[in-house]
């Protein structure tokens, strides 16, 4: 894109941030009276001394986005990473965590989380954006309710549940790139019993040459609340996808045209994934002794994928693979009490988590070429947290978490290897005689030596690593919530958290890479207005202790897994505002700031922008007609592997405007949404000059019926 269209661009987009900033913005970002669920814990986000929002599903109908990161990174502090435009390896970065916001971002789905032990992080690709009910955005550390790994902040998804009575609906979508999908989802409920089935699928071309996507996912779950003491589930879900890994382009072809933007220099590099989830739980409920919550889940994930396809070689002397199972409970008891004629409340949990791991590199039973990481974690947590309710409206919450973690790790590689039997063989040898004074001839003498000789050759696996480790590490929290009148909220909190190395890391890395600590402080206030107005604003500051890292190593003289010698640190504020602007019509915004820097030399964080403005506006054409359209602008981000700001480009800012038209009957609706509408040239990605396009403007037409 030229530098006058660029101009342009960013004219238009910024009219539309300067008009809804000045309105007072946003009818979702700030839903104050909501309800923000912490595990098994219930309390209104109001109250709760930490910078949440809540995204409902009456939201989610109305937003621009098609996916569920998209839908994320409209949010204040929260940043989206793709590599190929798509929801799959795409990553929600909360508070600057970087390139490692997959290990340092905990999502879940009803109470499960669903991050990899590896370096993966959440599939979010999996998760179909009809089928939730609420979202719940967490910002900041909040390891003692949610553990390891809760480091910038937590996505809370919470899914839809059966209504009474019979219902079905069907839903179609079709739109650029070549992209088409269906689902099908059906329920029925009566007495308390109920049973819901979904089934969908999708497929695209994508915007990249051999950017191809498809994926299958179906859903079934059986639930019992039919007791005002009781409520239990059982579920199980499978998604299937298939991709294609187009990889980076050079920053040469990504400024010159589209044409050299979308084209592939791996197009045979390709992956597939099985993921298979079952999750059980129960609720007992007594007005006495409180509530009791348990929570189990079973997970077996495999991802078969080949990167640097090479045709000299078959699929399977190339092809690499991940398998992992993943075991987790939770037992839960809140207990409520009354002290002093004022109410109160206490927690206690445990939560136990085990996986196995296994990544296969450069095929099967290749000699000298093939090699296998196998990898296991335990962990075993406890905590308890309180909530007390004091006079004049002020509340106290305070926690504490001990978890005990032991992870295993061993690679191994197939080497050729024979045994050796020594035969004795007759080897003619020469030696020189003397026959006369000064004059020697050669003479050829038979001589039996034993020799080696190798025999049963075979392959064999040898074990090239091996590390066993157990980390006992704590944190605890305190905030602090003050209600002076019934429009203001006021809060302040002090959290510490916590985060292992995964088993990616563990492969390579420093023998002494040990886990990461890190302290937050946040001041917050929340506004409301009876009109239907509101604001918040949080500042933080988080510091994290041996900040785990990957990067240049001046003992081994590589690039590996490490601890930050220094003390890495983010400061930041986050602006939410909403203003319902008469009947028809709704507006919102955010703004956020944050300084996140790598340590003593004070280079920043890469790939995390410093600023971003994000705004939008619902229009109520008709009763059954609404327009839905959002604006974002995100500032300039440093080069992945740019450690000291001074050895890539920057990825340059951007802006993005989306619309979404949607008429709404009481069991049709029709929706019309386009994409990066003034078809902005950006990248969220780049590594050493290398960079992901991020896809053209695009259009989306979706169906859906209640049959």
């Amino acid at each position: 894109m030229n530098m006058r269209a660029r101009i342009v661009h960013s004219f238009l987009c910024a009219c539309v941030l300067f008009g809804l900033v000045i309105a007072i913005p946003r009818a979702r970002a700030v839903a104050l009276d909501e309800l923000v669920v912490t595990g098994s814990h219930v309390e209104s986000a109001w109250a709760t001394p930490r910078s949440v929002t809540v995204i409902t599903a009456a939201d989610i109908a109305r937003t621009t986005s098609s996916n569920l990161v998209d839908v994320l990174a409209q949010e204040a502090n929260v940043n989206l990473r793709s590599f190929f435009g798509n929801d799959k390896f795409a990553t929600i970065d909360i508070r600057g965590m970087g390139d490692t916001a997959s290990s340092n971002v905990l999502v879940l789905i009803d109470g499960v989380r669903i991050n990899a032990v590896d370096l993966s992080g959440a599939d979010f690709s999996s998760i179909p954006l009809d089928q939730i009910e609420r979202i719940e955005v967490v910002r900041g550390a909040n390891t003692v309710r949610y553990g390891n790994g809760a480091v910038g902040g937590v996505i809370n998804i919470r899914t839809k549940r059966a209504a009474d009575g019979s219902h079905a609906a069907l839903k179609l979508r079709v739109g650029g790139f070549d992209s088409h999908g269906a689902a099908l989802a059906a329920s029925t409920a009566r007495n308390g019993l109920s049973l819901s089935a979904r089934s969908s699928s999708s497929d695209s071309a994508g915007y990249r040459d051999n950017g191809e996507f498809t994926r299958e996912d179906g859903k079934l779950e059986l639930r019992y609340a039919g007791r005002d003491w009781l409520d239990a589930f059982a579920s199980a879900q499978l998604h299937h996808d298939r991709y294609g890994l187009p990889g980076p382009v050079s920053r040469a072809d990504f400024l010159a045209s589209s044409r050299t933007r979308r084209a592939s220099k791996a197009p045979d590099d390709q992956g597939e994934t099985t993921d298979r989830r079952y999750v059980a739980g129960a609720t007992l409920h007594d007005e006495r002794f409180g509530q009791l919550a348990a929570l189990a889940s079973y997970r077996v994930r495999d991802n078969p994928f080949i990167v640097g396809s090479s045709p000299l070689l078959t699929a399977a002397e190339q092809q690499s693979a991940i398998a992992a199972q993943q075991r987790e409970l939770q037992v839960s008891h809140t207990l409520p009490y009354s002290l002093f004629g004022l109410e109160h409340e206490l927690v206690f949990g445990y939560e136990r988590q085990a996986a196995d791991y296994q990544r296969r590199e450069n095929g099967r039973g290749l000699l000298d070429r093939s090699q296998r990481l196998l990898g296991g974690l335990l962990d075993n947590a406890g905590y308890v947290s309180s909530r007390w309710t004091l006079p004049h409206s002020f509340s106290i919450e305070a926690g504490y978490r001990l978890d005990v973690f032991h992870v295993t790790r061993r690679n191994e590689r197939l080497r050729r290897v024979c045994d050796t039997t020594l035969v004795p063989t007759v080897i003619e040898t020469t030696v020189f005689v003397e026959v006369a004074p000064g004059v020697t001839i050669p003479i050829s003498v038979p001589v039996t030596v034993n020799l080696p000789v190798p025999s049963n050759c075979r392959g064999a696996t040898v074990v090239t690593r091996q590390r066993d480790q157990s980390w006992r590490n704590q944190a605890w929290e305190a905030g602090l919530s003050y209600q002076p009148v019934h429009w203001a909220s006021l809060f302040v909190s002090r959290r510490e958290s916590f985060r292992n190395p995964n088993v990616d890391e563990l492969s390579l890395a420093t023998t002494d890479l040990r886990p990461q600590h890190g302290q937050q402080w946040e001041l917050g206030v929340r506004l409301r207005h009876a009109r239907g107005h509101a604001a918040a604003l949080s500042v933080f500051d988080m510091r994290n202790d041996d900040e785990i890292f990957f990067g240049y190593d001046l003992v081994s003289s590589r690039d590996v897994n490490r601890n930050l010698a220094e003390r890495s640190t983010r400061r930041g504020v986050e602006l939410e505002l909403k203003a319902q602007l008469g009947a028809t019509l709704q507006a919102w915004s955010n703004l956020s700031y944050i300084d996140a820097r790598l340590g003593a030399d004070e280079a920043f964080m890469p790939l995390v922008p410093r600023a971003k403005i994000v705004a939008g506006l619902i229009w109520d054409l008709r009763p059954n007609l609404s327009l839905s359209a959002s604006c974002a602008h995100s500032s300039a981000r440093f080069d992945g592997n740019d450690f000291d700001n001074q050895s890539y480009h920057k990825l340059a800012a951007y802006q993005v405007l989306d619309a979404r038209l949607q008429w709404q009957l009481p069991r049709f609706a029709v929706g019309l949404s386009v994409n990066n509408a003034l078809d902005e040239t950006y990248a969220t990605t780049s590594y050493s000059d290398t960079v992901y396009a991020m896809p053209s403007r695009s259009l989306m037409l979706e169906f859906s019926l209640d049959l």
